[in-house]
């Protein structure tokens, strides 16, 4: 399906933790698309393990076609950004897998331009909307609950109300 959707040139990054990775590029090597590389997200906290307490999650970096290189070169493969969870009134999180804006403004900056648009097929609490908002950047937003689509449409519209008053 992403290979179906990607522009030729154009970039894909993929989070998952290591029990997925391998279902990821399995099924990444089975299409047209290149795996270029995994990022690793430092997310600077621990989450608690049988094993080892996890502190990262991998981004895999893939591209469609003719390869293209990221806006800023200087990037590095160790994105060290804390995990902080956008609260509800009550204090849970408003998604248990929601990501930071920064984070992802580091990835669209990187493999976008302006005249872009960027899809989130899990738009989930709606970071890379707000990120797409603040880089100034066209987006795209799935999400199949309900819920997290008024979610993500509260966010930007208190983003864009903040935006009024700066």
């Amino acid at each position: 399906l992403v290979s179906n959707i990607l522009k030729n040139s154009t970039h894909c990054y993929i989070m998952t933790n290591h029990i997925n990775l391998y279902m990821f590029l399995d099924t990444i090597y089975k299409t047209d698309l290149k795996f270029i590389k995994s990022l690793i997200w430092d997310k600077r906290n621990k989450i608690m393990g049988r094993f080892y307490m996890s502190q990262f999650e991998y981004i895999l970096f893939i591209r469609k076609g003719e390869a293209k290189k990221i806006n800023n070169c200087g990037t590095s493969d160790i994105l060290s950004i804390s995990n902080k969870k956008t609260k509800n009134v009550d204090m849970t999180n408003i998604h248990d897998t929601e990501k930071p804006i920064n984070l992802m403004e580091i990835l669209i900056k990187n493999s976008s331009n302006f005249t872009e648009v960027v899809l989130d097929p899990f738009i989930g609490s709606g970071t890379t909307a707000i990120a797409c908002e603040k880089l100034n950047r066209k987006w795209i937003g799935i999400e199949i609950d309900k819920k997290y689509c008024e979610i993500t449409k509260q966010r930007i519209l208190n983003y864009n109300k903040q935006l009024k008053f700066i």
